[in-house]
């Protein structure tokens, strides 16, 4: 999930806009997190292509959205 493909970002913008880069950092935070007790989460993503999947970025992001509110 370093360099997004444009495809992904367009995917990203457009339903979410200007809230897009605010998404793919929450996203990023929880495959940070994720790393710290399963370090090969990174290469796993960048390899079977997740890692540039709007889906799972948005997926992530909600995740993430929630942990933050409890």
């Amino acid at each position: 999930m370093g360099g997004l493909p444009d495809s992904t970002m367009s995917a990203l913008r457009q339903p979410h806009g200007t809230e897009t880069d605010a998404k793919i950092a929450a996203a990023r935070g929880m495959i940070e997190r994720a790393a710290q007790r399963w370090p090969g989460v990174w290469d796993f993503l960048d390899r079977s292509g997740l890692g540039n999947s709007p889906h799972l970025i948005e997926q992530l992001a909600a995740r993430a959205a929630r942990r933050s509110r409890t």
